[in-house]
């Protein structure tokens, strides 16, 4: 089962564990991951949360128990980054609108699918 841990952000707990892939999304925050059985977390954060277009942003990522380097960060889909741990900057464009959204897709040490989601609104 997922848990949630968080500081005011807001986020979607999701299910990763026995025989199943469970998504979820977050508002201006993070996203968590956490399964009880492997022990096995993933979090993806951007900052500011108030960003507007024009400017940067920072997209930081964790994973604890996944496979080696089978994390991708994908910005809307495509590809942004590799890594099971990093910060990376963004510049949102200028003619940006509606969300943006970070996915945090992992493979836990068990072999299952864990994502986390964390979004912004402009």
């Amino acid at each position: 089962q997922g848990a949630y841990a968080g500081t005011g952000a807001q986020a979607s707990p999701l299910n990763v564990g026995t025989g199943g892939t469970g998504t979820g999304t977050s508002g201006n925050g993070s996203g968590v991951v956490t399964t009880a059985g492997a022990r096995s977390a993933g979090t993806i954060l951007i900052q500011p949360q108030n960003a507007k277009k024009g400017s940067n942003i920072l997209v930081s990522w964790t994973s604890v128990n996944m496979q080696p380097s089978s994390c991708v960060v994908r910005l809307d889909g495509e590809e942004f980054a590799r890594g099971n741990e990093a910060t990376k900057r963004h510049m949102i464009s200028a003619d940006a609108s509606g969300r943006i959204e970070f996915t945090l897709e992992c493979e836990t040490a068990s072999g299952e699918k864990a994502t986390a989601v964390s979004s912004i609104t402009l």
